[in-house]
C-alpha cells in the first residue's frame, strides 16, 4: 500500500515538476483595470446558461451566451457541428500536442454542414479550441473524463431565433390580412347597372343592427346592399339554403356597401358571431307574382333555430 502511494506521490510530483520547469515563472503584477477585465470575463464564462438536448442525442449551446464545456473522452470522437451551409475559415486550440483535430463535410451544396472532430489523447485535459468561420467565431473550452462524454455538439443562434419570430410574425400578419380582405368591404370603381334589369322583390328578416338595407339582382347575380358603416366592420358570412334547408357554401365578394353574390338564390341566411352572441339574418326573394316567400320558408327557420 505505502508503494502504491509513493508511486502516486512521485507521478505527480513529476507532472507538477514538468509544468513548472516548462514554464516561466508568473512574475507579472496585474493592476485593477487588468483584474476588473479578468472579473468580466469570469462572470461570462460562468455564465449559468444551460445546454439543451436536441434530436439524435446533440447537446445544443446558445452561441455567445457563455464558452460552452465540451466534454469529451478518450478513445472516443466528439462532433462539433457547425450550422448548416455555413463555411469553416480555421480552428486554433490551444494544445495541439495532447489533442487530434480534424475536419469532415456532411450534405451537399446549401444543405453542407461542417463536422469538427475532437479526440484527446489523456484524461484530466483542459484547454480551449477556437473556431473562425464565414459567419462568426466559436469560443469553446474543451475537457476529457473517463466516463463523460458528450458526442454531438452543435449551435443555435440569436439570430436564427430572430428569424423564426419574425417569420412567425409575418405568417401572423399574413394571415390576419387575408382574413380581413375576405371579410371587409372593398371599395371599388362604380359600374353600370341597368336599373330596368333589376329585381327587387326580397324579404328581409331579423333584427341585427347590420341588417341589410335591400337586396335585388340582375338576373344573373345577387346583390346585398349593407349600412354604410358596414365598410369598417367585420362583415358577416353568408349561406345560401336550398330547398331542404341544407346550408351550401357559394361564391360571393364584398364591394364597398355590397355583397356580389355569382348565382341567384331562394333563401339565405347571414351570420355574425358564435354561441350565444350569434346574430342572423334570413334573407327570402319573394314569388312577384303572389307575393309569397319560397314554400321551404318555415323548415329553413326550423333548421336555423334548431342550429343556432
Amino acid at each position: 500500500m505505502r508503494k502504491i502511494l509513493l508511486l502516486i506521490y512521485i507521478t505527480l510530483s513529476n507532472q507538477l515538476l514538468a509544468e513548472n520547469s516548462y514554464f516561466s515563472e508568473d512574475s507579472y503584477r496585474m493592476d485593477e483595470r487588468e483584474w476588473e477585465s479578468v472579473r468580466q470575463a469570469k462572470k461570462w464564462l460562468e455564465n449559468d446558461i444551460r445546454s439543451m438536448k436536441g434530436r439524435d442525442g446533440r447537446i445544443t449551446f446558445l452561441h455567445g451566451a457563455t464558452m460552452p464545456s465540451v466534454i469529451c473522452s478518450p478513445l472516443k470522437i466528439t462532433d462539433i457541428q457547425l450550422e448548416v451551409g455555413e463555411e469553416l475559415k480555421s480552428i486554433q486550440a490551444g494544445d495541439t500536442a495532447r489533442w487530434n483535430f480534424s475536419t469532415d463535410v456532411s450534405g451537399k451544396g446549401k444543405n453542407e454542414i461542417v463536422h469538427i472532430i475532437v479526440k484527446p489523447l489523456d484524461l484530466g485535459l483542459n484547454t480551449n479550441l477556437i473556431i473562425f468561420t464565414d459567419r462568426r467565431t466559436y469560443n469553446l473550452k474543451l475537457i476529457s473524463k473517463k466516463y463523460a462524454w458528450t458526442p454531438i455538439v452543435n449551435f443555435t443562434y440569436n439570430a436564427s431565433l430572430q428569424s423564426s419570430l419574425l417569420n412567425y410574425k409575418q405568417y401572423k400578419r399574413k394571415k390576419a390580412n387575408s382574413y380581413r380582405k375576405q371579410n371587409t368591404f372593398e371599395k371599388s370603381p362604380q359600374s353600370r347597372v341597368d336599373i330596368n334589369n333589376l329585381n327587387f322583390n326580397y324579404e328581409i328578416e331579423g333584427d341585427a343592427k347590420w341588417k341589410p338595407l335591400r337586396v335585388y339582382n340582375d338576373g344573373i347575380k345577387t346583390f346585398i346592399q349593407m349600412p354604410k358603416d358596414m365598410s369598417v366592420q367585420e362583415a358577416p358570412a353568408l349561406v345560401v339554403l336550398d330547398s331542404s334547408s341544407n346550408k351550401n357554401l357559394v361564391n360571393y365578394r364584398l364591394k364597398e356597401d355590397k355583397y356580389i353574390v355569382d348565382k341567384l338564390f331562394d333563401s339565405a341566411m347571414l351570420l355574425l358571431g358564435v354561441g350565444s352572441d350569434q346574430e342572423s339574418i334570413m334573407i327570402y326573394r319573394v314569388d312577384k307574382n303572389s307575393n309569397h316567400k319560397p314554400s321551404n320558408h318555415l323548415k329553413i327557420l326550423e333548421g336555423v333555430s334548431n342550429e343556432y
